[in-house]
């Protein structure tokens, strides 16, 4: 996993896809492999594979915020404001060490239906 974030970081954003989409297959479970699947698949604008690799990783990993809030972000970019918020309480009510970008989120998604 450490070589494919190397991946990410070199904004090699397609070899990214396909080491995460690897790794998924290997371990199905992982969540590192579904939030980096669904960044890469982000960054070259594949909404779609985005928002199923953040709900598998949420639906994998019930008690994991970040993927609630990563889900929030892409359901907001894709128009479907009413699942996106409710991703985004969910991150806010799950919290954890970065509760206050959760909560930023919410905000943000609160803000935008005004």
């Amino acid at each position: 996993m450490e070589a494919v974030v190397g991946l990410e970081r070199a904004r090699q954003w397609e070899a990214a896809v396909e080491a995460y989409g690897t790794a998924h297959e290997r371990w199905p479970a992982s969540l590192g492999a579904l939030l980096g699947l669904g960044n890469s698949r982000y960054a070259l604008g594949d909404l779609a594979g985005d928002e199923w690799a953040f709900r598998s990783a949420a639906r994998a990993h019930p008690a994991a915020p970040v993927a609630f809030n990563n889900l929030a972000h892409v359901l907001a970019e894709m128009g479907r404001r009413e699942e996106a918020l409710a991703a985004a309480r969910q991150a806010v009510t799950l919290g954890g060490p970065l509760a206050d970008i959760y909560r930023a989120t919410l905000a943000d998604l609160q803000g935008e239906q005004e």
